[in-house]
This record gives C-alpha cells, structure tokens and sequence, in this order.
C-alpha cells in the first residue's frame, strides 16, 4: 500500500497529464495506495480537480462487488472520469464494464466511452 512509483513512474505520471486532458476528466477515483496516488496527483494539480481515494480500488481491500459499484457510479457520472488502480484489480474493472480483459503496459489505460450508462466504444491508450 505505501510502495512508491520508481522515478520513471514518476515522468510518466507526468507526461499523462496532456493525454489525459484531451477528454478534459471531471471526476477522479484512485485506490488509495501511495502508487495510485502518484500516479494521478499530476493530473488533478494540473486541473485543480479533487482526487477521491477509494480503499476498494486497493490490491489489499478490492473485491469484485466494490469495484462494482465505483464503475456503475462512474458510468453515471456526467462528463468524463479517471479511474486509477492496479494490474491485480482490473480484471473486476473489465468484468464491471462488461469489455474483454485487456493487458495495459505501465501507464497504460483503457478510454472507455458511453453514453446513459452504456459503453458505446472502448480505445486503448498508452505512452511511448
């Protein structure tokens, strides 16, 4: 839970931030542990948008009906949002969304676009 992000975790937190604000993200969950926290602080800084930590999104306390609920509240939420998490929990993030699992890369993300609660297209994104 307290394992920081390696020094290039840290540019790459960094060098999201213009990715990241191509979909201009109003809500942003992250698992409270130290390297999701890292990881989106850069983007919420940036945006002057308030970071929710979220003990579920966690390695240590995700179950699958938690993770669950966050993604239904998301897939609500009006506006584009930023789930951070770890490897070990996004199979309960895609089993949430109903989409294949996907193997993302560091700094990876899946872009997951819908519309009234429901996933109209999904996008894979990752830094070079």
């Amino acid at each position: 839970r307290l394992r920081p992000l390696v020094q290039a975790g840290g540019h790459q937190a960094e060098r999201l931030v213009p990715v990241l604000a191509a979909w201009d993200l109003s809500v942003l969950v992250s698992s409270s542990s130290t390297r999701c926290v890292q990881t989106a602080t850069p983007y919420a800084a940036a945006t002057g948008r308030r970071l929710d930590l979220r003990d579920v999104l966690s390695e240590e306390d995700a179950t699958p009906d938690g993770v669950r609920t966050v993604v239904d509240e998301l897939l609500h939420v009006r506006g584009g949002s930023l789930v951070c998490t770890h490897r070990p929990v996004l199979p309960a993030v895609w089993d949430a969304l109903g989409v294949e699992e996907v193997r993302l890369p560091p700094a990876g993300m899946l872009v997951v676009h819908h519309r009234k609660g429901r996933i109209v297209a999904t996008e894979q994104q990752a830094l070079d």
